[in-house]
């Protein structure tokens, strides 16, 4: 029998732009694999709707051991975030160089609304 994972709540989040501006704060992490399964978040899943469901790990060391849980809605685009082994966010800010180049989620979705 699988183990049950005792998920830290961090935030619910109404976009997948707001999770971007929200993971901005930790140290960058990256998901191997991800699921699309029924809801499990809501009591009465009348409608059958789906969930994506994804697991990126930190990326900050090879020792570390924190993780994250996503459950993006696919109807409403509604995320709740969840953690395990979490460490300080203070420590870790982010730098010229570690920042992204290229067009951020935000500004696609302006993209795409023209």
């Amino acid at each position: 029998m699988r183990k049950k994972i005792d998920w830290i709540f961090l935030a619910r989040l109404k976009s997948a732009v707001e999770l971007e501006y929200f993971m901005k704060q930790f140290p960058k992490a990256k998901s191997a694999h991800g699921n699309s399964i029924n809801c499990t978040v809501c009591p009465d899943n009348i409608d059958d709707h789906k969930i994506r469901v994804l697991y990126p790990n930190c990326c900050c060391s090879n020792e570390c051991q924190t993780r994250f849980l996503f459950n993006m809605f696919l109807s409403s685009g509604e995320v709740i975030v969840k953690t395990i082994n979490m460490h300080e966010t203070s420590a870790y800010t982010v730098t010229q160089q570690e920042q992204q180049k290229g067009i951020s989620q935000k500004y696609k979705e302006a993209i795409e609304k023209i």
